[in-house]
């Protein structure tokens, strides 16, 4: 299992987070959760992802990825 951390600028409530991991489980996350208040998304995928297509795909929802740590 691979575990992300994303740091992700423009979340303002529970809806923006529970939008953000939505997107990750449709994109085979095991487990999604995701902090507005932090700024802080964590994913774990069964295998490695491309992180410029999860990068794209968070920011196709309106918010800005910072930075993804693995």
């Amino acid at each position: 299992m691979k575990d992300y951390e994303i740091f992700v600028e423009g979340m303002h409530c529970q809806g923006c987070e529970n939008l953000i991991n939505i997107t990750l489980k449709e994109m085979g996350a095991i487990n999604a959760s995701s902090d507005h208040k932090s700024r802080v998304v964590k994913a774990s995928f069964s295998d490695e992802i491309d992180v410029e297509l999860l990068k794209k795909k968070i920011e196709e929802l309106g918010y800005k990825v910072k930075e993804v740590k693995f």
